[in-house]
């Protein structure tokens, strides 16, 4: 049940978010090696809870397709912030304090638990801070 609240939660808050690089596509980073999060399979494919929240994320918002970035956790926000960044959009294990204050971007906590905090940053004026949840 929360599962399903926190990717309706997600979804509802990112309709809006329209500013795409291309129009039927929606691109995620993310960075492997954080289980159950994200996770690459025998075969080679991202697997997890982040890429599930990804793609129903996606679908909500009317995306055809889903183009997975996955890069080294360091160059996430860099890219997010570069006018020439590859991705639409991040799914990755950030901790929310830090960034909020860093760099101004939106940082909104999707999973708590007692070890950290995982959050979604969306490189996205449309979207209201957090505080206003």
């Amino acid at each position: 049940m929360k599962k399903l609240l926190t990717i309706l939660l997600a979804a509802v808050l990112f309709t809006g978010c329209t500013q795409t690089k291309t129009a039927d596509t929606l691109t995620i980073l993310t960075s492997s090696g954080y289980p159950p999060f994200e996770m690459v399979d025998t075969e080679g494919k991202l697997i997890g809870f982040d890429i599930e929240l990804g793609e129903a994320i996606a679908k909500q918002m009317g995306y055809k397709e889903v183009k997975w970035v996955d890069m080294d956790f360091d160059g996430i926000i860099g890219d997010l912030n570069s006018p020439t960044g590859t991705g639409d959009m991040s799914l990755a294990g950030f901790n929310a304090a830090p960034f909020a204050a860093a760099d101004g971007g939106l940082d909104m906590p999707y999973v708590v638990h007692m070890a950290a905090s995982t959050v979604f940053t969306a490189a996205c004026p449309t979207i209201s801070p957090t505080g206003r949840l």
